[in-house]
């Protein structure tokens, strides 16, 4: 594994003829992780970033990315400064980390912009079609939402499902695009994006977010089979995340109200 291409959130491959190759961005849990990482010598920043994420001190994790993001700013402007492969990804990476957290802070703004430069980045260096670029431009599309913007959203979305060949990934958009389409008042094209996204062959947590977005928008529409979808999903959410949930309370007062 190359330290700075993965130094902030992401794992890649070995360098390979001064190329950096990346297959498939691979989510792990943050349980126990950052032993594993600490083992295999991972940076500081990275180990303090996993620490302050599993405190859910969004704050704390937003100043380490701004700290990484200026410390390459720095590096660009020494006068023999010559960019290689590895800092461009790692920066790319960061730039998207940047963006979750500007978004959970509610600076769509920011988000938006960061997003776009990262997913810039990745389709220069990873391909159109790779998976973190797409994640990169599924994220700017949710930011964009946010923000107001839901022409440019819906375009995003769209080429994301043009691109993708995963399931899972489409789940989340057709998802995102019941929504957007919500949103926008046309109910009815929303309930259709709804229910694709909860039929596809995805995991099943996916899908049933899909589920959950056609029970509120039936529901919202006085129709009352809206409360069949609620419960399935319901049903499913308890036993994946506890009756307790936050998630799953939400639905079951939807559900009864």
């Amino acid at each position: 594994e190359d330290s700075d291409a993965s130094s902030v959130v992401y794992i890649t491959n070995t360098e390979e003829n001064n190329y950096v190759v990346i297959d498939a961005i691979e989510e792990k849990p943050l349980h126990n992780f950052d032993g594993k990482l600490e083992k295999e010598g991972a940076r500081k920043d990275l180990l303090q970033l996993i620490k302050v994420l599993k405190e859910h001190d969004f704050s704390g994790a937003l100043r380490i990315v701004n700290d990484f993001l200026e410390e390459h700013q720095s590096r660009m402007e020494k006068k023999y400064y010559s960019p290689n492969i590895e800092d461009t990804i790692a920066t790319a990476f960061a730039m998207h980390n940047k963006g979750v957290l500007e978004m959970i802070n509610g600076v769509f703004k920011y988000a938006v912009y960061y997003f776009k430069e990262s997913a810039d980045i990745k389709e220069a260096l990873l391909g159109p079609r790779h998976n973190s670029t797409l994640e990169s431009m599924e994220q700017l599309a949710i930011a964009l939402y946010g923000f107001g913007y839901l022409a440019e959203s819906h375009a995003t979305l769209r080429t994301i499902h043009s691109r993708s060949k995963s399931p899972i990934l489409a789940a989340r958009i057709w998802n995102s695009l019941a929504c957007l389409h919500y949103q926008k008042g046309d109910f009815s094209f929303a309930i259709k994006c709804a229910a694709r996204g909860s039929q596809l062959e995805a995991l099943d947590l996916t899908a049933t977010i899909s589920l959950v977005n056609r029970g509120y928008i039936l529901l919202s529409l006085g129709r009352e089979d809206g409360r069949r979808y609620l419960k399935i999903a319901e049903e499913k959410l308890s036993h994946w995340l506890g009756s307790e949930n936050e998630i799953v309370q939400s639905v079951r007062y939807n559900m009864n109200s």
